[in-house]
């Protein structure tokens, strides 16, 4: 793989602040986004000699701006500073990143391909079957799996998660080491702040600088305002590149595209873009059927084993009960995202986020059934919506109860579930159980993670927004690449099926 150390100072790097004044480009096809669907995109059409544009909304980062500090890491890579909220009956936090690599720079690296019964629900149910298919996406992953390194946690950075590997081994449960993109893992522990040790393969180390070799050029500080459609096609993009200097004035691109333009900005982005665009679908499906992943701590107390909380592979190891709808996976978690899942206050709370070796902290990972929504406003903030269902919220509770069981069987003396409205710790399957609250979406301390769904794929446009060729119904040669065209969640983490899915949709446009 062919990248450098600091890959900001590229030639075919353009920041915002080197551009003097309003300017304009172009190039055979102009990608929205730097994450993993945009820079999968960049990488294979600017491989196949293809003039590329990437327009990325923030800067460049590595490892001179990572910090072990959340409020700094979260300033530097999340969007908004982490501040995002999912509103509905309750408020869910939702963190995505607004860097050259997108969210890969703090998603903790977990590969997982398509499963065959979510690419089975899209064809029947939705009618792709004319371009997806498992043997096209399989194809497909073989060769990013071998270009990123991708392969499954190594036994010398498990760390914590050996204690839910003893625990599904002796349970018989379907449990997994996790397959990550990276080379070189040092255990850090980090990887939601950004690897410290260069070992994570994020776009921005691996795929954008392959496309920069290539040929293509990236903006960045270049926030896409809208897309100009002539005669039913997109021909350019009109971006606003920060200032040169604090307090300055934004300049415009006009990045034109002579073949077409890629949408890469994610399931909340994108369809805002879509709508501030005038591009809303004649169907008005744009920002409707979002889906999530919503996840939910559980924590065992003083285990049978000492370890160390912040030594392993942050995410290692899971336990998959898919037909139930969730899985239960390892994780480690800052002091400063630990104490937001970690119930209690003052000294009980410090105490318990500071004594790594008396914890073992794991997420559960829910495949919601409920859908929401997202809507650009002009003058306020865009409005997020999502509230779990009654079925929902059960899965949520299935979750808690199997991870508590596991920790029970490891010879924990507590769970701390952090639900409201239950003992701050519990001692005994049984106490649990008898402690369950009428449940409500307020009950549980969740985050939103892995987004879906909001201008999905389908061959009717009466119920989608793009076409099984990725491209808008109602608009020519503007198509989408992230999770925004899925047309369900998955119940795995998604990274490399955006991948998958984005290079289907070049080697479409390539003709191959």
């Amino acid at each position: 793989m062919n990248t450098t150390a600091y890959p900001k100072d590229h030639a075919n790097h353009v920041p915002a602040a080197k551009v003097a004044q309003n300017t304009s480009d172009d190039a055979d096809w102009v990608i929205i986004g730097s994450g993993a669907a945009g820079a999968a995109a960049a990488r294979f059409l600017a491989g196949e000699k293809q003039q590329v544009i990437v327009l990325e909304e923030g800067p460049w980062r590595d490892r001179r701006d990572f910090s072990a500090n959340m409020w700094r890491t979260m300033k530097n890579l999340y969007r908004d500073a982490g501040t995002q909220v999912l509103w509905g009956e309750s408020a869910f936090p939702m963190l995505q990143g607004c860097c050259v690599g997108g969210s890969t720079l703090f998603n903790s690296a977990i590969c997982w391909r398509t499963p065959e019964d979510v690419v089975d629900d899209w064809i029947r149910d939705h009618g792709v079957g004319s371009t997806i298919s498992k043997q096209k996406l399989d194809a497909n992953f073989d060769v990013i799996e071998r270009e990123l390194n991708i392969k499954p946690t190594d036994d010398s950075v498990l760390g914590h998660s050996w204690v839910m590997r003893r625990a599904a081994e002796a349970m018989g449960l379907d449990g997994y080491v996790i397959r990550r993109n990276e080379r070189g893992c040092k255990g850090a522990a980090m990887c939601v702040q950004g690897c410290p040790n260069g070992a994570k393969l994020s776009m921005d180390l691996s795929y954008i600088p392959m496309a920069l070799n290539s040929g293509a050029r990236i903006y960045t500080g270049a926030r896409v305002d809208r897309i100009a459609v002539h005669e039913g096609k997109a021909v350019y993009v009109e971006a606003s590149l920060a200032p040169a200097e604090p307090g300055g004035r934004r300049r415009i691109l006009k990045a034109h595209a002579r073949k077409g333009v890629l949408i890469a900005a994610s399931a909340i982005q994108t369809p805002q873009l879509l709508q501030k665009s005038g591009l809303q679908s004649p169907s008005r499906k744009v920002g409707e059927h979002f889906q999530c992943h919503p996840g939910i701590g559980v924590v065992g107390v003083n285990p049978d084993d000492n370890y160390d909380y912040y030594f392993g592979a942050t995410q290692g190891y899971e336990v998959d009960y898919r037909s139930r709808r969730f899985k239960v996976e390892t994780i480690s978690l800052p002091p400063e995202l630990l104490a937001i899942r970690f119930a209690g206050i003052g000294q009980k709370l410090m105490r318990g986020i500071l004594d790594g070796k008396r914890l073992v902290i794991w997420g559960v990972q829910a495949r919601a059934t409920a859908h929401g929504s997202i809507h650009h406003r002009a003058l306020l903030p865009p409005k997020l919506s999502f509230t779990p269902n009654a079925r929902d919220l059960e899965i949520f509770w299935d979750g808690v109860v199997e991870g508590a069981r596991m920790l029970f069987q490891q010879g924990c003396k507590s769970v701390i579930t952090g639900i409201y409205g239950m003992p701050f710790e519990v001692h005994s399957m049984e106490e649990l159980e008898r402690a369950k609250p009428r449940l409500t979406p307020g009950h549980f301390n969740a985050i939103a993670t892995h987004l879906f769904g909001t201008a999905r794929m389908g061959a009717d446009p009466s119920n989608s927004v793009v076409n099984p060729r990725f491209e808008c119904h109602h608009v020519k040669n503007l198509y989408v690449v992230d999770s925004s065209v899925f047309p369900t969640n998955m119940g795995v983490n998604p990274m490399l099926s955006i991948m998958g899915m984005s290079k289907l949709c070049t080697d479409m446009l390539l003709g191959a």
